[in-house]
């Protein structure tokens, strides 16, 4: 529907259109930063990318991924639909947010803590297991060893 909004609103070649569909979505973009309150730094970090990620984007050069475009709709949590808004009713919807941001942040930290948490059990579970093997074979070893050495007391 984004996009769908460009094609009617500017007539004109597929080049000039997609020019200005990149700079209306690098200026909502920054907007939303600005929304929140936030330095390129800050945005960067809730959206996990660089700040400099953040300010080509700002600058222009190029527009988010799909994947970026759906991590910043998800953080911030809007649509691609609240992008078709005229700017000040995008900013008041935005700001809107900001309390989901740091929920969503601190949740997100406390998500990758919890995975990292479960990730490191899971290795002390492999390698205890991998332990436990080692020291079976060598009980093992250490019983025939015995058992030799009994065998060969009893034959003398």
């Amino acid at each position: 529907m984004f996009f769908q909004t460009f094609i009617k609103q500017y007539k004109c070649n597929n080049k000039t259109l997609t020019n200005k569909f990149m700079e209306e979505i690098n200026n909502k973009i920054k907007l939303l930063r600005k929304a929140h309150n936030l330095t390129q730094e800050e945005f960067a970090g809730h959206i996990e990318i660089s700040r400099g990620h953040t300010a080509s984007i700002e600058k222009g050069r190029f527009v988010p991924s799909k994947a970026l475009m759906k991590r910043i709709l998800e953080v911030f949590n809007l649509s691609i639909n609240d992008f078709d808004l005229p700017d000040e009713e995008f900013v008041n919807k935005a700001k809107k947010t900001s309390s989901f941001v740091s929920y969503h942040v601190s949740n997100d930290k406390t998500k990758q803590s919890n995975e990292q948490t479960n990730d490191d059990k899971d290795l002390i579970i492999e390698l205890l297991k991998d332990l436990n093997k080692m020291l079976k074979k060598e009980v093992d070893s250490l019983q025939k060893e015995l058992q030799k050495t009994k065998n060969e007391i009893s034959n003398n």
